[in-house]
Protein backbone atom coordinates (compact mmCIF):
# COMPACT_ATOMS: atom_id res chain seq x y z
CA UNK A 1 0.00 0.00 0.00
CA UNK A 2 1.08 3.85 -0.77
CA UNK A 3 0.90 6.31 2.07
CA UNK A 4 -2.25 7.82 0.15
CA UNK A 5 -4.21 4.76 1.04
CA UNK A 6 -3.93 5.41 4.88
CA UNK A 7 -6.26 8.46 6.39
CA UNK A 8 -3.88 10.88 8.72
CA UNK A 9 -5.06 13.41 11.14
CA UNK A 10 -4.56 16.34 8.61
CA UNK A 11 -6.37 14.48 5.55
CA UNK A 12 -9.66 13.25 7.32
CA UNK A 13 -12.63 13.75 5.61
CA UNK A 14 -15.61 14.82 7.74
CA UNK A 15 -19.19 13.93 6.40
CA UNK A 16 -21.70 16.69 6.42
CA UNK A 17 -23.11 17.85 9.98
CA UNK A 18 -19.62 17.16 11.29
CA UNK A 19 -16.97 19.81 12.31
CA UNK A 20 -13.64 20.21 13.74
CA UNK A 21 -11.68 23.12 14.85
CA UNK A 22 -8.20 22.17 13.68
CA UNK A 23 -6.38 20.04 10.77
CA UNK A 24 -4.64 18.02 13.77
CA UNK A 25 -7.82 17.69 16.27
CA UNK A 26 -8.62 14.18 17.36
CA UNK A 27 -12.13 15.66 18.59
CA UNK A 28 -14.90 15.58 16.09
CA UNK A 29 -18.47 17.15 17.37
CA UNK A 30 -21.63 17.35 15.54
CA UNK A 31 -23.20 20.74 14.70
CA UNK A 32 -26.10 21.95 15.75
CA UNK A 33 -29.53 21.48 13.26
CA UNK A 34 -30.60 24.94 12.27
CA UNK A 35 -33.41 22.97 10.70
CA UNK A 36 -35.79 20.10 10.84
CA UNK A 37 -33.15 17.82 8.91
CA UNK A 38 -30.93 14.66 10.05
CA UNK A 39 -28.15 17.26 9.91
CA UNK A 40 -26.98 21.02 10.06
CA UNK A 41 -26.26 22.16 6.49
CA UNK A 42 -23.98 24.89 7.64
CA UNK A 43 -21.58 21.56 8.01
CA UNK A 44 -21.08 20.95 4.41
CA UNK A 45 -18.48 18.57 5.55
CA UNK A 46 -14.89 17.87 3.89
CA UNK A 47 -11.07 18.34 4.75
CA UNK A 48 -9.54 21.16 6.66
CA UNK A 49 -7.42 23.01 4.03
CA UNK A 50 -4.65 25.18 4.93
CA UNK A 51 -6.61 28.06 5.17
CA UNK A 52 -9.50 28.70 8.22
CA UNK A 53 -11.24 26.01 9.10
CA UNK A 54 -14.58 27.40 9.03
CA UNK A 55 -13.98 28.33 5.09
CA UNK A 56 -13.24 24.66 4.48
CA UNK A 57 -15.66 23.13 6.72
CA UNK A 58 -18.62 25.80 6.59
CA UNK A 59 -20.85 26.63 3.33
CA UNK A 60 -20.48 29.93 2.07
CA UNK A 61 -22.09 32.33 4.70
CA UNK A 62 -21.40 30.61 7.69
CA UNK A 63 -18.70 30.59 9.89
CA UNK A 64 -17.43 30.21 13.32
CA UNK A 65 -17.07 27.51 15.51
CA UNK A 66 -19.41 24.81 15.01
CA UNK A 67 -20.77 26.74 11.57
CA UNK A 68 -23.53 27.77 13.96
CA UNK A 69 -22.88 32.15 12.68
CA UNK A 70 -24.09 33.63 10.07
CA UNK A 71 -21.51 36.19 8.31
CA UNK A 72 -22.93 39.84 7.59
CA UNK A 73 -25.38 40.00 4.49
CA UNK A 74 -26.40 36.60 5.19
CA UNK A 75 -29.85 35.57 7.41
CA UNK A 76 -30.15 32.16 9.46
CA UNK A 77 -33.31 30.49 7.00
CA UNK A 78 -34.92 27.87 8.60
CA UNK A 79 -34.63 25.31 6.32
CA UNK A 80 -31.18 25.98 4.74
CA UNK A 81 -28.79 27.54 7.11
CA UNK A 82 -27.47 30.92 6.41
CA UNK A 83 -28.65 32.29 3.49
CA UNK A 84 -27.77 35.42 1.37
CA UNK A 85 -29.83 38.45 1.69
CA UNK A 86 -30.83 38.80 -1.81
CA UNK A 87 -32.84 41.80 -2.15
CA UNK A 88 -35.99 41.77 -0.63
CA UNK A 89 -36.89 38.20 -1.41
CA UNK A 90 -35.84 37.48 2.69
CA UNK A 91 -38.26 39.77 3.58
CA UNK A 92 -40.80 38.42 1.68
CA UNK A 93 -42.56 36.23 4.60
CA UNK A 94 -42.08 38.91 7.20
CA UNK A 95 -43.54 41.52 4.89
CA UNK A 96 -46.49 39.31 3.95
CA UNK A 97 -47.42 38.23 7.87
CA UNK A 98 -47.49 41.86 9.00
CA UNK A 99 -50.02 42.86 5.62
CA UNK A 100 -52.30 39.90 6.86
CA UNK A 101 -52.05 41.82 10.49
CA UNK A 102 -52.35 44.92 9.33
CA UNK A 103 -55.49 43.92 7.46
CA UNK A 104 -56.99 41.93 10.39
CA UNK A 105 -56.49 44.93 13.04
CA UNK A 106 -58.36 47.57 10.59
CA UNK A 107 -61.08 45.28 10.42
CA UNK A 108 -61.19 45.04 14.23
CA UNK A 109 -61.10 48.70 14.31
CA UNK A 110 -63.74 48.83 11.72
CA UNK A 111 -65.85 46.58 13.10
CA UNK A 112 -65.08 47.99 16.98
CA UNK A 113 -68.81 48.32 18.27
CA UNK A 114 -70.04 45.11 16.94
CA UNK A 115 -67.43 43.19 18.84
CA UNK A 116 -67.97 45.05 21.96
CA UNK A 117 -71.33 44.31 21.77
CA UNK A 118 -70.60 40.77 21.09
CA UNK A 119 -67.95 40.55 24.05
CA UNK A 120 -70.37 41.87 26.64
CA UNK A 121 -72.97 39.28 25.97
CA UNK A 122 -70.35 36.19 25.80
CA UNK A 123 -67.93 37.60 28.46
CA UNK A 124 -68.41 34.76 30.73
CA UNK A 125 -67.35 32.44 27.81
CA UNK A 126 -64.49 34.36 26.64
CA UNK A 127 -63.59 34.39 30.33
CA UNK A 128 -63.06 30.65 30.00
CA UNK A 129 -61.85 30.86 26.89
CA UNK A 130 -59.04 32.99 28.00
CA UNK A 131 -58.00 30.82 30.47
CA UNK A 132 -57.82 27.57 28.03
CA UNK A 133 -56.08 29.73 25.71
CA UNK A 134 -53.57 30.77 28.30
CA UNK A 135 -53.08 26.98 29.03
CA UNK A 136 -52.85 25.87 25.68
CA UNK A 137 -50.05 28.68 24.83
CA UNK A 138 -47.73 27.91 27.64
CA UNK A 139 -47.55 24.34 27.24
CA UNK A 140 -46.74 24.45 23.81
CA UNK A 141 -43.70 26.95 24.45
CA UNK A 142 -42.75 24.51 26.90
CA UNK A 143 -43.25 22.05 24.52
CA UNK A 144 -41.27 23.79 21.84
CA UNK A 145 -38.76 24.77 23.79
CA UNK A 146 -37.94 21.01 25.03
CA UNK A 147 -37.44 19.76 21.58
CA UNK A 148 -35.64 23.04 20.27
CA UNK A 149 -33.05 22.37 23.43
CA UNK A 150 -33.27 18.49 23.03
CA UNK A 151 -31.89 18.15 19.29
CA UNK A 152 -29.70 21.27 20.18
CA UNK A 153 -27.53 18.97 22.64
CA UNK A 154 -27.82 15.67 20.26
CA UNK A 155 -30.68 14.44 21.27
CA UNK A 156 -33.24 12.26 18.48
CA UNK A 157 -35.86 14.22 16.51
CA UNK A 158 -39.32 13.86 17.82
CA UNK A 159 -41.15 11.08 16.19
CA UNK A 160 -44.23 12.02 13.61
CA UNK A 161 -46.53 13.79 13.88
CA UNK A 162 -45.55 15.57 16.74
CA UNK A 163 -42.58 17.03 15.28
CA UNK A 164 -43.92 18.46 12.73
CA UNK A 165 -46.75 19.73 14.76
CA UNK A 166 -44.52 21.40 17.12
CA UNK A 167 -43.19 23.04 13.77
CA UNK A 168 -46.39 24.52 12.90
CA UNK A 169 -47.16 25.48 16.68
CA UNK A 170 -43.60 27.22 17.14
CA UNK A 171 -44.87 30.68 16.69
CA UNK A 172 -46.14 30.74 20.06
CA UNK A 173 -42.36 31.09 21.48
CA UNK A 174 -42.75 34.86 19.84
CA UNK A 175 -38.98 34.73 18.95
CA UNK A 176 -39.40 37.72 16.56
CA UNK A 177 -35.20 37.48 15.67
CA UNK A 178 -35.46 34.21 14.99
CA UNK A 179 -38.42 35.01 12.66
CA UNK A 180 -36.86 38.02 10.99
CA UNK A 181 -33.87 38.53 8.72
CA UNK A 182 -32.16 40.94 10.91
CA UNK A 183 -29.14 40.67 9.97
CA UNK A 184 -29.77 41.78 6.67
CA UNK A 185 -30.82 45.32 7.97
CA UNK A 186 -27.32 45.28 10.26
CA UNK A 187 -23.72 46.27 8.48
CA UNK A 188 -22.21 43.85 11.02
CA UNK A 189 -22.89 40.54 12.71
CA UNK A 190 -26.50 40.91 14.17
CA UNK A 191 -25.17 39.28 17.81
CA UNK A 192 -27.36 37.80 20.76
CA UNK A 193 -27.34 41.22 22.75
CA UNK A 194 -29.14 42.67 19.46
CA UNK A 195 -31.83 39.61 20.01
CA UNK A 196 -32.13 40.38 23.48
CA UNK A 197 -33.00 44.07 22.76
CA UNK A 198 -35.36 43.39 19.96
Amino acid sequence: KTENDYATLETLELEGGWYRFTAESTEVYACPRTTDSSSDPNCKGGQVGSGSVHKSLCKSGSGGALCSICEPNYFLSSENGCEKCSGHSAWLGPSMSFLVLAILASVLVYKKERIKAWESKNRSWLSNFAYKLLAFVITMQILVILKSNHESVGGARMAEPYNSFVGLVSFVNMDVSGLLPLNCMSKTYFNHLDKLIA
